[in-house]
């Protein structure tokens, strides 16, 4: 099945006249991500403390580590579910014992 480019813009309410560069935290979401996090914020608006609830996102939680695991070639303890990429960076960069004379190569962009 080919996705043509008007297929992703029906999902992404807003941007028909539009182009989007900007993909990080602050982006567009397509309309069914908008319905599943809807979906399950209720779910857990319905008792995150009661055990079913807890339970029932902890198992989605690790399947989902699963899914994006096998998706990489990792094993599912290799893999870090956090909220944004600035979280998953910070993550890595503060559980490296940095050294003086250690560097960092990035891009030119500030």
């Amino acid at each position: 099945m080919k996705i043509e480019l008007d297929d992703i813009r029906g999902l992404l309410p807003g941007i028909d006249e539009v182009v989007y560069f900007q993909t990080s935290g602050c982006s567009p979401k397509p309309q069914p991500v908008v319905d599943e996090v809807v979906r399950w914020l209720r779910f857990q608006a319905s008792g995150p403390a009661r055990p079913d609830v807890a339970d029932r996102l902890a198992q989605i939680w690790e399947a989902t580590r699963t899914q994006v695991a096998r998706a990489i070639g990792a094993a599912p303890e290799e893999v870090a579910l956090t909220e944004n990429a600035t979280v998953g960076i910070n993550v890595v960069a503060h559980g490296i014992d940095w050294r003086p004379g250690d560097g960092i190569v990035r891009t030119g962009q500030s």
